[in-house]
């Protein structure tokens, strides 16, 4: 599944702070990716030691959680400190590739540095 995103919601950290949470609570998250046209609503739930990812895509870049018109684009189970290692990774291959200043200018958010931290501390306590 080929996902664009846009400068429109702070994706990325979005998603570090649902992978966070997911890893150290276990509660439901959610992360929200708008597009031009278009939203992509990952749900993450945590079940022990694993995790259900949906992805529901909308058409409308601000469609609501209830928006009739979203479809399950995406639906898989993984470990969950497998996908929380996958996030960790993207983030340190977006700050090598960019630098915090890239990233801000790019996407038009600070780069999650706090977070994408506790994300790294929490997995190496798990």
């Amino acid at each position: 599944m080929l996902m664009q995103v846009s400068y429109l919601s702070d994706a990325f950290d979005d998603l570090v702070r649902a992978a966070l949470s997911a890893l150290t609570h276990g509660t439901i998250e959610t992360a929200v990716f708008n597009d031009e046209p278009g939203t992509y609503r990952w749900r993450l739930t945590p079940s022990g030691e694993f995790l259900n990812i949906k992805i529901t895509t909308y058409d409308d870049p601000f469609a609501r959680e209830k928006d009739p018109s979203g479809y399950l684009s995406f639906d898989a189970d993984c470990r969950l400190r497998t996908f929380a290692g996958a996030v960790l990774a993207a983030g340190q291959q977006l700050l090598i590739a960019h630098g915090e200043e890239g990233y801000m200018k790019q996407w038009k958010y600070p780069f999650p540095t706090a977070p994408l931290a506790q994300l790294k501390q929490a997995l190496r306590e798990k």
